[in-house]
């Protein structure tokens, strides 16, 4: 039976009329015909209703429009059909993740690789290397180092040709607090099983970790050269562009990542970091408020957007997505995690808590009646929020007996938002490993 008389009432024969019905739903999302896509997947969720594969094809075009939401409940109802297809959990753990709610992530997909882990070795590879990658980068954010290590070494055994993977083990194995020079790095044994260019990535991440951006920036231009087709080497490289103050070059390398992920929330949001750096407000504000719209509920894109707001004059609006972070705050703190012990499992604060001290302070400036003392007492407060990590080092110091002398020299330390802001952060560092001199 034709697909399109089907879509107009007709009953299928077979469910194999309504397999290709979804195959032709998923061609239309992939070029870019969504409305029409929808129309099909939902037509045949009418047809089959007690059909996962169904629910996960509506599933999937969802998430492509960046219907966070419905796309969630959609693999709700692919998983109330079939509890053990893992597809499902891989797919409401990376909306968990993207949506900031990571301890639902880590439940998630630690459901999905449960489930993989279950069926014969060999079984679907690359669907348990998807699931572990998602579930390393879970943990890499709410700072289960030695979890994310696990995670992302054994989806490097099945996928070795994993670059973002490489990049982000690395992450994870310095953010635990070694360095490059400790096993992982030194592991002949594990770096002769990934190839060259994920060995490069690694390397990449330790420069960047050690603060040599003059060794990284080679690294990471020779890593686009060789996975032009990767996204992540373009965003770190223009991470390390915003580094140095370079947001002109940065923009088009975001620009490039955007065209290849044009989905990844990350990636837009740090594109329109990158506008508003070039003072190209309206266009940033343009990003997020599309990425809101399209069900990317996230408390940092808020904060973000009303700073650029404020930058803009428009300071009502700029509250109102601060609040908004807030909600967002709340609701994750009453929802997540299904299970503790996939949060964090110590006392820090977490990262949206402080993206929302941080913001108000940010705000403060373009508040009437707001005085120096105030800015000073905001940053005072943000910073009793911060652990002190005594066990990562940014460089390692060659004299280590000796404390670092920094003379720092500004025009805006005396009067000045920018000053005030900044005094607050110089006054936590450790006086003990510290010699400030404000000129």
């Amino acid at each position: 039976m034709d697909n399109f008389a089907i879509l107009n009432g007709g009953e299928p024969s077979l469910e194999q009329d309504v397999n290709q019905l979804i195959a032709t739903a998923l061609r239309f999302s992939h070029d870019g015909q969504i409305d029409l896509a929808l129309e099909i997947a939902r037509r045949a969720v009418d047809l089959f209703a007690h059909s996962d594969q169904c629910w996960l094809a509506l599933g999937q075009i969802l998430r492509d429009s960046s219907q966070l939401g419905a796309a969630d409940n959609a693999y709700v109802q692919a998983i109330g059909c079939n509890p053990d297809r893992a597809e499902g959990w891989i797919a409401r753990g990376v909306i968990a993740f993207q949506t900031g709610n990571n301890g639902n992530a880590c439940s998630f997909l630690k459901r999905s690789v449960a489930i993989l882990d279950e069926r014969p070795e060999g079984y679907n590879r690359q669907l348990l290397f998807q699931a572990l990658h998602a579930l390393g980068m879970a943990r890499l954010v709410t700072h289960n180092w030695q979890d994310a290590i696990a995670n992302f070494t054994r989806a490097l055994d099945l996928n070795p040709t994993g670059l973002a993977c490489g990049f982000n083990l690395a992450e994870a194995w310095i953010s635990a607090g070694y360095s490059s020079d400790d096993n992982l790095m030194g592991d002949q044994h594990f770096l002769a099983r990934i190839p060259m260019a994920v060995q490069i990535a690694l390397k990449a991440r330790c420069a960047l970790n050690a603060g040599e951006l003059g060794a990284a920036e080679p690294i990471l231009e020779a890593l686009i050269a060789l996975a032009p087709d990767e996204a992540w080497p373009y965003t770190a490289l223009a991470s390390l562009r915003m580094l140095q103050m370079q947001p002109e070059l940065a923009e088009p390398l975001l620009r490039e990542a955007v065209c290849l992920q044009p989905s990844d929330t990350t990636i837009i949001h740090d594109y329109s970091i990158a506008l508003a750096r070039l003072y190209r407000y309206a266009e940033a504000d343009a990003l997020m408020s599309r990425l809101i719209e399209r069900g990317r509920q996230h408390s940092r894109i808020f904060c973000n957007r009303a700073v650029q707001r404020a930058s803009m004059g428009l300071i009502d609006l700029a509250r109102g997505d601060l609040s908004r972070a807030r909600d967002i705050l709340a609701a994750n703190q009453l929802s997540e995690p299904l299970n503790r012990a996939d949060f964090c499992n110590d006392q820090r604060p977490r990262d949206e808590e402080v993206g929302i001290l941080r913001t108000e302070a940010s705000l403060l400036p373009y508040m009437e009646q707001t005085s120096g003392q105030d800015l000073r007492n905001a940053m005072t407060a943000l910073g009793n929020r911060l652990p002190r990590d005594h066990q990562r080092r940014f460089l390692p110091p060659s004299q280590p007996e000796r404390k670092l002398r920094v003379g720092l020299l500004s025009n805006t330390l005396r009067r000045h938002p920018v000053g005030w802001l900044t005094l607050a952060g110089i006054e936590r560092l450790d006086r003990t490993q510290f010699d400030v001199v404000c000129f």
